[in-house]
């Protein structure tokens, strides 16, 4: 399925998402405290870095469970994009979902995590297209065509017909 922006929009979202890589900051992580033994605990398993498969992603949730900051790891420190900062993102990817023909396609997690992605790997260097070019076509690759099977009590057709995306026809091979 392919998805469609205004250009103007578009050039205006890639401004925003530009903007949202000069507000990614360093975060200080407080110091692990001395840890008192506890008689009672019982190790089970060691994870280290052998263990961990893929890059750690991390995030913080508000009280209502919705994401409130992304994190990304660089030379050991973390680095991201957090409270204000953050709500920047989510309101680029909430306009992006308004704006983008098909309507009601794209969902948010989606969207934010992709910009988020986006935003880190300009940050790290890497060179990508601008950030609307980039969303778009990784939605598209997420994005597949359904078909959902309904029985309609004696509903005869000689022919498909279609009703907006819907297309109605026989199913074969059934009674």
């Amino acid at each position: 399925m392919k998805l469609e922006l205004h250009p103007s929009a578009s050039e205006n979202y890639n401004k925003k998402a530009e903007r949202l890589i000069e507000q990614i900051r360093f975060k200080i992580q407080p110091k692990k405290k001395a840890r008192v033994e506890n008689p009672n605990v019982h190790v089970s398993g060691h994870f280290d870095n052998t263990n961990i498969i893929g890059e750690i992603k991390p995030h913080w949730k508000d009280s209502s469970g919705n994401i409130a900051a992304r994190g990304f790891y660089l030379r050991g420190k973390l680095f991201g994009l957090f409270d204000d900062d953050y709500k920047d993102l989510a309101k680029i990817a909430e306009e992006i979902q308004k704006k983008t023909n098909p309507k009601n396609v794209l969902g948010l997690k989606l969207l934010s995590e992709l910009i988020f992605e986006w935003v880190k790997q300009k940050f790290k260097g890497v060179v990508l297209p601008s950030m609307t070019e980039y969303v778009l076509s990784e939605c598209e690759k997420q994005i597949e065509d359904v078909e959902i099977w309904i029985p309609i009590a004696n509903l005869h057709l000689e022919v498909p017909f279609k009703l907006g995306n819907v297309t109605f026809r026989v199913s074969i091979g059934t009674k």
